[in-house]
Order: structure tokens, then sequence, then C-alpha cells
């Protein structure tokens, strides 16, 4: 897999930007090293192409109340986005809370419980965004926070408690 030349692929079918998934260096962990990288910022500085970077999703908890797994969670979305710096991209789109918030979302509960349990999550996924900017030292702006399988007004909340960027997942 070669980041780069599929980057050029897209951009010459007219793709500008091209969002990077984060999401690939489970399965292929050479994605982000810093050859593929500077590879991706040679391709950049030739053609003038632009990226974004979806940070990672899959095996991502940033709302959970484990707080092991959460920090685990903070620290894999510090490595992706200190591995893309160098690409400057436009945006780092985030999904704020995971597969287990979106399960509580779905579930049957009584009305105040819900509440109480995902105001939980939200706590934690403000939390989460504020270590990963302090961290990072990313502008606020840089980082949207997209919609998922949460409640879309408590997500806003969270866009608006940090002054993220947002983005809806259509």
């Amino acid at each position: 897999f070669d980041h780069a030349a599929l980057a050029r692929d897209l951009h010459g079918r007219g793709f500008d930007p091209i969002e990077l998934g984060g999401d690939l260096v489970l399965f292929m962990p050479h994605t982000f090293a810093p050859p593929a990288i500077e590879r991706l910022a040679a391709l950049k500085a030739e053609t003038g192409l632009t990226y974004t970077v979806h940070l990672p999703l899959w095996s991502s908890e940033p709302s959970t109340l484990l707080e092991p797994v959460r920090r685990g969670s903070v620290q894999a979305t510090v490595d992706c986005i200190r591995a893309t710096l160098p690409l400057e991209p436009e945006v780092y789109v985030f999904h704020a809370t995971g597969a287990l918030a979106a399960e509580f979302y779905r579930m049957r509960l009584p009305e105040l419980a819900r509440q109480v349990i995902l105001r939980q999550f939200q706590a934690r996924a403000q939390a989460s965004l504020a270590a990963i900017l302090a961290e990072t030292g990313l502008p606020s702006r840089k980082l949207a926070i997209e919609t998922i399988e949460f409640p879309f007004e408590l997500t806003v909340e969270l866009a608006e408690a940090l002054d993220l960027s947002f983005c809806l997942d259509t």
C-alpha cells in the first residue's frame, strides 16, 4: 500500500482535498510512518493537493468511563496527529464518542437514565478532546468533531464548549 501513489491517482481524477484515514494503521502500520509522510508532503508540494485526516475510530473509545481505555484512545489520536502534522491538514476529523456510547444511545432505557448515562459519555469525550488539544497544541478549529450515533445536541455542545469545528456525516 502506497498512500502517496493512491493520493496522486485520486488527485489526477480531480479529488482535492483527500481525506487520509487514521484507521489504516491498524492493518498497515507504515501508513503514517515518516517515509510515507515525506512522500505525501512531497506530493502536496508538487501538486498543491490538500489533505484532511480522519483520526482513528475503530478500537477507539474516547468517551468511555473506563479510564485506561480512554487514555489509550487519547494517546492513539495524539500519535496520529503528531505523525501527520507535517502535512498541514486542513482539518482533523474526529468521532468524539465510540461504539460503546452508540450502544447506550440506541438502548431502550427510561429517558432520565438515558440522559444521565449519555451526559457521562459527553463529559469523558470533552476531557479527551481537551487532552488531545493540550498534548498536540493543535488550534481548536483544526479539530472537527463528526456526528455519529450520539445525540446531535450533545455533540454540538461539545463543539461549542471547546470552540471546535463540526463535521456532519451525511
